[in-house]
């Protein structure tokens, strides 16, 4: 701010002049931030409508669990034993 002998009609313009610049920049933030939430929704909206081709398949996936079995190897003994028996 201005030192303390600067007149005090100078000093309630300049403070004045000093509060407008800081709306103006308030206002320009305000509009940005505006803008930002505008396209986010934009892309919220077109994201949702493409929930229904992102849904799961109707037919359940074979799980990993059915490999190893397939190969004999029993699911409780715990995979570093089987690692370490192998080598």
């Amino acid at each position: 701010m201005l030192p303390d002998d600067v007149p005090e009609d100078t000093r309630r313009g300049t403070d004045v002049e000093y509060l407008k610049a800081h709306i103006a920049t308030l206002q320009e933030a305000l509009e940005s931030e505006r803008e930002s939430s505008r396209e986010l929704r934009r892309i919220v909206a077109a994201l949702t409508q493409r929930i229904p081709e992102l849904e799961a398949p109707s037919e359940p996936r074979e799980s990993p669990e059915t490999a190893t079995e397939e190969q004999g190897e029993p699911e409780s003994v715990p995979w570093w034993r089987r690692w370490f028996q192998s080598r």
